[in-house]
């Protein structure tokens, strides 16, 4: 089902793509823990989804949540709360916070010299 996203969007069709992205989520929660890093990957892409369609509230609350998961299940360097945090960086940027986007994006390259 998120396979079917991914091609949607990348056709440019974003309306399918949310509608398999949600399905998907809503799937993935029912037999997996909200903090699962599939789920966490599902909502990631969700996210930019949002931003790239200018759904910037929906993209920042969507961002915020899986980095909030992410960052208390899988911890700061941990791969996937790296992607988010760059994800959610670049969404920063997208929308002109640009004190936002250094503060996520320097985060997340700390963390990776780090490890």
């Amino acid at each position: 089902m998120f396979n079917l996203g991914n091609i949607y969007y990348r056709q440019g069709n974003y309306d399918k793509a949310e509608s398999f992205y949600v399905q998907s989520i809503e799937s993935a929660r029912s037999f997996l823990e909200p903090s699962h890093i599939v789920v966490l990957g599902y909502m990631n892409n969700l996210a930019d989804l949002y931003s790239r369609v200018v759904q910037y509230e929906k993209a920042e609350a969507l961002f915020a949540e899986a980095l909030d998961l992410s960052m208390s299940t899988l911890g700061q360097h941990d791969p996937t709360t790296l992607t988010i945090m760059n994800n959610f960086g670049q969404h920063y940027l997208r929308v002109g916070k640009y004190a936002e986007a250094k503060a996520m994006l320097m985060g997340c390259l700390t963390t990776r010299t780090i490890t």
